[in-house]
């Protein structure tokens, strides 16, 4: 009864952290439609990820302070010092600067399908690095590697299909100001060499986003306060960004003459907003279930994207389109199923001795 109870327990863990993912899929989606006509205004995206991530640290700060004081070492090294500069650096402006890069050299299509690969590139890192757990004897590794590959192919189809079937126009202003802050899209602009060294910026981006989830994983071992860490990496991450846009743009601004000051703080306050319920949710479930569990849900926003595309912006979804979703939540559903059941394997082997797991198994 009692391990039975446990692992019901585990359960409903699991599906809450599920739910809690998805929500935040869901969000991201909203977030990216909502702020598309603010950005098509002149709204530069490295201030807006600057203030964004300053007011999600603020909001973070009292939860930390409140919750995990407690669990703050007495010192703070050096070594995880430099650890939360590298999450802040790797998590916002420097993945922002490659996505951009790439995307200028290559088209929205690439760019698009390009940070699907993380979930299985964060599984292959993190079973390298013994974080992951990864038997090839074992079924519930095969599954989700099959699992991992399935959301991999159904993400990449979609996204290829999804973006031919729009043909949005190489001069969309929407796009040209969300992605690029004013440059060319024209693929045909673009030699063979830019194209190759645009799809080794998008490829950096996706390492980039993959080694902040392992070193979040990795740090939360020596600072167990996953709250703490989002308050740490949107300050930090804050002031980078404010660094990297007067680098590349010899100021600071808005870049939106246009938008009256309401505008821009609606902006503002809705980056905060998704940036507070992303650093929240996303670092306690990494503490908790690790950086490949998270990674998963990823892909997930894309399908959430097509279909407020369709619904609000009247886009037309492929059939394409529609088997890569069929993929991606199928191969989604065998990984979760995969890593419930060797949880559940694990808390069998932690509750019940040596004797009588040999007679169970």
């Amino acid at each position: 009864m009692q391990i039975s109870s446990e692992i019901k327990g585990g359960r409903w863990m699991e599906a809450i952290m599920v739910t809690s993912l998805i929500s935040v899929q869901l969000s991201l989606a909203f977030y990216t439609v909502f702020i598309s006509r603010f950005l098509a205004g002149g709204l530069q995206p490295l201030f807006l990820v600057a203030t964004s991530s300053l007011l999600s640290a603020f909001l973070l700060l009292p939860l930390a302070i409140l919750f995990e004081r407690k669990n703050w070492p007495e010192k703070i090294g050096l070594y995880l010092t430099i650890r939360f500069a590298l999450i802040a650096v790797g998590g916002t402006p420097l993945y922002q600067v490659l996505l951009l890069l790439g995307v200028k050299k290559t088209t929205p299509a690439v760019a698009t399908a390009m940070p699907n690969l993380a979930p299985g590139l964060i599984f292959f890192i993190a079973s390298c690095l013994r974080i992951e757990k990864f038997d090839i004897k074992c079924k519930h590794t095969r599954y989700k590697v099959m699992g991992t590959l399935m959301c991999f192919s159904g993400a990449m189809a979609m996204s290829f299909m999804q973006a031919d079937s729009v043909n949005l126009p190489a001069e969309s202003p929407n796009l040209r100001s969300i992605l690029f802050m004013g440059a060319n899209l024209s693929s045909t602009d673009a030699t063979s060499n830019d194209w190759i060294v645009g799809c080794l910026y998008l490829l950096a981006a996706v390492v980039v986003l993959s080694c902040v989830m392992i070193l979040q994983a990795t740090t939360m071992a020596d600072f167990p306060a996953p709250i703490s860490l989002g308050a740490i990496s949107g300050i930090l991450g804050s002031f980078f960004s404010v660094i990297f846009q007067y680098i590349l743009q010899g100021n600071i601004s808005t870049g939106a003459d246009s938008l009256g000051i309401t505008s821009i703080i609606a902006a503002v306050l809705a980056g905060g907003s998704v940036s507070f319920l992303t650093a929240t949710i996303v670092t306690m479930c990494v503490h908790k279930k690790g950086p490949v569990f998270v990674s998963a849900f990823n892909p997930t926003q894309t399908v959430c994207a097509a279909v407020l595309s369709a619904v609000i912006l009247k886009q037309f979804i492929s059939l394409g389109s529609l088997i890569g979703m069929t993929f991606l939540f199928a191969g989604l559903y065998i990984f979760l199923l995969a890593k419930m059941k060797e949880a559940d394997m694990e808390e069998v082997t932690k509750v019940i001795p040596d004797e009588e797991r040999a007679l169970l198994f």
